[in-house]
């Protein structure tokens, strides 16, 4: 009888771990995004999900404005669901080369280099998950387009 329940024990435990982790997995998402119908790199792109239980996907954009999202491993996609799709792009700024450069870095005295004109102008409401006006679902069913105007 005692090697009965153990054996039982044992085959529940292996249908409970069967069970576990058996959620949804990353569907590929790639796409192109532009500003004025310009391609735009550099940008952050976030798919927030709307629906519980979603995990964020986001990617950077490459010089042709191209993405491939990641959800948990490079480049995996996201879970099927409904998003807030979040835009963010943050001018890199200049700082002297040497010791100077290295205080800017960390904060010290040198002040940085001007930076460079903004690239793109991308209005606030983008990077606002509350504000934006683009949404996604995924599947996708095809490469996602977004063009800020």
């Amino acid at each position: 009888m005692r090697a009965c329940v153990r054996g039982g024990g044992l085959l529940v435990l292996l249908g409970l771990a069967a069970g576990c982790g058996g959620g949804p997995s990353p569907v590929k998402v790639s796409g192109v995004l532009t500003v004025k119908g310009q391609p735009a790199e550099g940008v952050s792109v976030s798919f927030q999900p709307e629906d519980a239980g979603g995990k964020q996907a986001y990617a950077n954009t490459a010089a042709d404005g191209s993405f491939e999202l990641t959800t948990t491993d490079p480049k995996d996609g996201a879970l099927p669901g409904s998003y807030r799709v979040v835009v963010t792009f943050h001018q890199p700024y200049e700082v002297e080369a040497g010791a100077s450069g290295m205080k800017a870095m960390m904060g010290g005295q040198a002040p940085p280099k001007k930076a460079a004109k903004a690239k793109y102008a991308i209005p606030p409401q983008y990077g606002d998950f509350a504000k934006t006006p683009l949404k996604q679902t995924v599947p996708a069913g095809g490469p996602v387009k977004i063009d800020i105007p």
